[in-house]
């Protein structure tokens, strides 16, 4: 999608069942699988997303694995659905890693910090320096 902050993660737009064959779409889920296949002779990693409502298929071309992707990760992916013999697929879209939820953990209140006065830079002279 053109205008997209790679750096700044976008704002999802559809849920993957509403995801439909040509439209654009910022999408949100959890990789079920990731495998590198091969498409007119030349290496295809196909990632499979499922998010609670259905699956869509993200493919990259010319790549045996996308780094940090593997099953479980949660990622954002932008980009335009296509049918490819009968599976709804993005192609090259733009992708975003995020935090997989986990349980919380409480931290603990920081140490108090003990607070001394700077160091002098110069040292002080002496009547023996002098």
């Amino acid at each position: 999608m053109i205008g997209l902050d790679p750096f700044t993660v976008p704002a999802v737009t559809h849920a993957l069942a509403l995801a439909r064959v040509r439209s654009r779409v910022v999408v949100e889920g959890t990789v079920g699988s990731v495998e590198t296949v091969a498409w007119a002779g030349g290496p295809v990693t196909e990632i499979t997303v499922a998010d609670g409502t259905d699956l869509l298929t993200l493919v990259f071309f010319g790549r045996h694995r996308i780094a940090g992707v593997h099953t479980g990760t949660r990622l954002v992916a932008a980009g335009t659905v296509v049918n490819h013999h009968g599976r709804r697929v993005i192609m090259s879209p733009q992708l975003w890693l995020t935090p997989t939820p986990g349980p919380s953990v409480v931290a603990a209140p920081p140490a108090p910090v003990e607070r001394r006065s700077p160091a002098p830079l110069v040292p002080a002279l002496t009547a023996a320096a002098v």
